[in-house]
Formats: C-alpha cells, structure tokens, sequence
C-alpha cells in the first residue's frame, strides 16, 4: 500500500511540474506576443494598376495587447521599401525592411529593433492579407533579442482594379491601406 501511495506522490508531482512548464513557446524566456487593429499602413508614392514605381511602406499599429513575456502592451512601426512593384506585383513579394516595438506596459520596457520581411500572400476583394518575419537586433539585456519574429497582417484594401472588386486604378495611386489585424511573436 505503502509503494501505491509514493508512486501516485511521485505521478501528481510529476504531473505538477508539467502543468508549470506549459508557457507559450513564443513568449517564453522573455519573448512576446502581441495583437492588434486600427492601424495604418502607407505606401509613397502608392501603387498603381499598372505603372511600377518602388515605393517606401510605413506602417504603424498602437494599442497592442501583449500577453506571455514580461510585456502587455505597446506599438510597433514597419518600415520596408519595394523594388518597383504595381498592385498586382506585391502579392508573393518578400519586402525587407525593419520594425520597432516600444513598449508601454509596464513602464521602462524601453523598445526592440527588429529586421522585418512583409510578404503579401493574399488579395481578394477589399481585403489582403499576408505574413511578417524576422529577428529581434537589439542587443544586451533588452526584451527578446536574438530571438526570431513571426506574425500575420490583414488591410482593408485590395491589390485587384476597382472594375475587379479592389481598390487599385490606374491614375489614383493606392496610398493608405487600414490595418485591419496585426499578430505577431517570438520564436524560441
């Protein structure tokens, strides 16, 4: 009797220590996770249906809802340039750029810098959408660095011509898209 009740000590100890370790992968070890909408995304000078011009891409997103890690909330800024590229030409394009998060909750989390690919995968209608990677550059002891970036994006706009059902013409450069969902977190 004696041997049953160690062995189910031993079973709901063990079983205890893996109900502790379950944390998120991606915002363990000082990682994040973050979501977030209401942002805007810029494109100068636009795109056009059918004239490629390299444009410089803005795009900023505040009121993130952080969770895992130490942080809860902040904003983060993407800024990467295209080759030449018309609306149609963005979808399956990997941008390169980079991205800063700064951090607002709790205070003095400070920022982290991060190289940042966009990779529209989508554009249906008034919606595209598509995917971010990437790694955290700031180095020392600041939140996540070293640590690989991986996310999602939805906009409110759509790379086919309006007589398709997008937002893309040939004379009024697309310039302002919405961001309808961000997603993005650390892997590792």
């Amino acid at each position: 009797m004696r041997i049953l009740k160690a062995l189910g000590l031993v079973i709901a100890l063990v079983a205890a220590m893996f109900a502790v370790s379950t944390t998120t992968v991606s915002a363990a070890g000082g990682g994040f996770s973050c979501s977030g909408s209401g942002g805007t995304a810029t494109f100068t000078p636009g795109l056009l249906l059918k004239t490629s011009l390299p444009q410089q891409v803005r795009a900023s997103q505040g009121g993130l809802t952080c969770t895992g890690g130490y942080v809860t909330a902040g904003r983060v800024v993407i800024r990467v340039a295209t080759p030449d590229v018309r609306c149609s030409g963005l979808v399956n394009a990997v941008d390169a750029g980079t991205a800063t998060a700064t951090w607002s909750a709790p205070l003095n989390m400070g920022t982290s810098t991060m190289k940042m690919n966009l990779k529209v995968t989508s554009s249906v209608g008034h919606t595209t959408t598509g995917t971010l990677t990437g790694l955290v550059t700031t180095t020392g002891s600041n939140l996540a660095s070293g640590k690989a970036v991986a996310g999602t994006f939805t906009l409110n706009k759509g790379l086919l011509s309006t007589g398709q059902g997008g937002d893309c013409s040939i004379t009024s450069p697309l310039t302002t898209f919405g961001i309808t969902a961000l997603a993005f977190h650390t892997i590792g």
